[in-house]
């Protein structure tokens, strides 16, 4: 007798490299004839996660203050999601790559 059975789960994979398109982000930033071009830009954005963000080449010059000091790096991986620039690797851009924190 069978009382229970648990499929297995598939392997794992990041769902950070398609984000940009599950947030519909493709449709608005789009790289094609005619697509409008919404980056962020005149954007203040903030985030309250964990403390201050560390230096990273994708927000150089667009975060205008500074939170106590970090306590993990979620914090970095949020702001990244939101406004990564996708300089270091362009699969990294964020959801407004023009906004300023």
């Amino acid at each position: 007798m069978v009382y229970y059975i648990q499929e297995d789960d598939g392997p794992s994979e990041p769902e950070n490299f398609k984000a940009r398109t599950s947030h519909r982000i493709n449709s608005i930033q789009g790289n094609y004839l005619g697509a409008t071009h919404y980056d962020g830009t005149d954007v203040i954005v903030a985030t309250g996660d964990d403390g201050d963000v560390g230096d990273h080449i994708d927000y150089q010059g667009r975060i205008t203050s500074h939170a106590a000091p970090s306590l993990g790096d979620h914090g970095d991986h949020v702001i990244g999601t939101v406004f990564g620039a996708g300089n270091r690797d362009p699969r990294g851009r964020g959801m407004a790559p023009g906004a300023t924190m």
